[in-house]
């Protein structure tokens, strides 16, 4: 499978972007140690997160029409919750969720986020860092056979700008060319461009007092937190070599993260927990079960 996936993905080494990402040193055997040590009286935990099979009237659903069927179908909702590493993410915590269903053609990925600060700097997929900005992310190993170690990462910071990387571990990742990422239809109510920092508490104190002509001071309505919507459609072909056939009626696995490295308290969460003493979301040894239903 592995030779198969990589023809849309090219040689585009992603070594120096993963050596950043969670600002985690892949060369260590000290943090192995670590995580042994970190580990030597848990067990791994693994949830299960059942994906729901749909159908669609069109081919190309919108934003409102895949979310209107995320409704009818009332599909569940994973919260993206746990926190692995309470050192690295301060007491600042988003609310995260997410919703997975599918067609015999793409995955749709709906997330859901409150939280007191946003940060988009990236505006385009090439050459972008999501993980650096207001990010979510999806990882699947889509093989149910055991001796396949290949899995995907799906990195979308909050306007749906990003990458979808490939590989057997962090080393030797290989991202998918910018006309595969095209492929990938994104929605976000915060919309696709850029505005950099935003912070709920520097808003609501700009905001919170205005003078009017007569001197009459009136306080304004303040938000409490953001709130944001973000779905993706990532087509089954760029993942599975048989297309819908390795994913219909099979038990594979994956995880989904929310993180911001660069945001103004970094912090990461997970659905399924991560056994590790630091950050580190390319540990497939972690990830939970997801169960694609007839």
């Amino acid at each position: 499978m592995l030779l198969a996936a990589l023809l849309p993905f090219g040689n585009m080494n992603a070594r120096s972007i993963y050596v950043a990402n969670n600002q985690i040193n892949m060369n260590t055997k000290k943090n192995e140690a670590l995580d042994k040590a970190f580990n030597a009286d848990k067990e791994v935990v693994r949830k299960t997160y059942k994906v729901k099979h749909v159908k669609f009237a069109v081919a190309s659903p919108t934003f409102l029409q895949i979310n209107k069927k995320f409704e009818s179908e009332k599909v569940s909702s994973g919260a993206v919750d746990v926190v692995n590493w309470p050192k690295a993410n301060g007491d600042y915590k988003p609310v995260a969720s997410f919703k997975i269903m599918y067609t015999d053609t793409d995955i749709y990925i709906q997330y859901n986020v409150k939280e007191k600060a946003l940060k988009a700097v990236f505006d385009k997929d090439e050459n972008s860092q999501p993980w650096t900005d207001d990010c979510m992310e999806f990882f699947i190993k889509p093989s149910d056979n055991l001796n396949d170690s290949l899995y995907f990462n799906l990195e979308m910071n909050c306007i749906g700008h990003g990458l979808l990387g490939m590989g057997e571990g962090r080393k030797n990742r290989h991202n998918a060319q910018p006309e595969v990422i095209k492929l990938i239809r994104r929605f976000s109510t915060l919309g696709n461009k850029a505005f950099g920092i935003r912070e709920i508490e520097k808003e609501n104190d700009l905001a919170g007092n205005k003078v009017k002509d007569d001197d009459v001071c009136v306080s304004a309505d303040k938000q409490e937190v953001y709130e944001w919507t973000m779905v993706i459609v990532l087509p089954i072909k760029l993942i599975c070599e048989n297309g819908v056939k390795d994913l219909k009626g099979k038990r594979v696995m994956g995880n989904v993260y929310k993180c911001g490295d660069a945001m103004p308290q970094a912090h990461y969460l997970t659905w399924n927990p991560i056994g590790t003493s630091k950050p580190d979301y390319h540990r497939p040894e972690y990830f939970g079960y997801l169960k694609f239903e007839k």
